[in-house]
């Protein structure tokens, strides 16, 4: 098997499902069935384009267990389908405690990472510019700019149809990251908005559909563009949570 070249591809096992569990508690049977359930969340999961699902809701109400709950879910979904390399996921969990998990950067070699690893095949192709950018790519001005093109370059391999993609607790970045990821989405955003205003159907086939799943506290900065997509309150699902 082909190895992962560069430090991009650490692993940083703060950042594994079973570390959190471990940290903040395991995941209940049964929990997060409610929002697999609901009507919106079966909306994101099974339109055939690339869209984003924000959930979000004030403090304490079990954002970070519901993401698990998601990405379990996912997990059994790719195997039961038998889906193989064509259909990935990966994740991040956003720290504000911790400087290698509260910025883009960060975020986006975490999601990097993952992707890779479930497909170091497709790994040859970035080779070329992490040996020419060497540490700039994660610390240079251009470093974000750099790692998005790596992002969007595995979205187009040929042989990826479907990615799922799970953030959770968005609001714990720094201030500036925050405005950053916004930015990187804005383009999707955008179409999301322009189609729902046009009432067009979403239901198409991409070359790559990527499946954004967000979460995050009730923040002005980030209701302020996410509350264009589709999204889940947990305000208002109390019942549930």
């Amino acid at each position: 098997m082909d190895k992962c070249p560069n430090a991009l591809f650490i692993t940083d096992p703060a950042n594994d499902v079973e570390i959190i569990e471990n940290t903040k508690g395991r995941l209940l049977h049964g929990s997060g069935s409610w929002l697999q359930a609901d009507s919106t969340f079966n909306e994101w999961l099974d339109c055939r384009a690339s869209r984003v699902l924000w959930l979000n809701g004030d403090p304490g109400g079990g954002k970070t267990m519901l993401a698990i709950s998601v990405l379990k879910s996912i997990k059994e979904r790719i195997r039961a389908i038998s889906s193989g390399p064509s259909v990935l996921l990966s994740y991040f969990f956003c720290d504000n405690k911790d400087n290698r998990h509260n910025n883009t950067i960060a975020v986006l070699r975490g999601l990097i990472y993952r992707l890779v690893h479930a497909r170091p095949d497709l790994s040859s192709q970035f080779r070329a510019l992490l040996e020419r950018e060497g540490d700039q790519l994660f610390s240079s001005s251009i470093a974000l700019r750099l790692l998005w093109r790596i992002m969007k370059e595995f979205f187009a391999s040929p042989s990826i149809q479907r990615v799922y993609i799970v953030i959770d607790a968005l609001d714990e970045l720094d201030e500036e990251s925050i405005d950053d990821f916004l930015k990187l989405l804005g383009p999707l955003l955008e179409l999301e908005e322009r189609n729902s205003k046009n009432q067009t159907n979403l239901d198409e086939t991409d070359n790559c559909e990527v499946k954004w799943f967000l979460t995050s506290r009730n923040v002005r900065s980030i209701s302020a563009i996410l509350c264009q997509t589709l999204n889940v309150s947990l305000e208002d699902n109390l019942n549930h949570v």
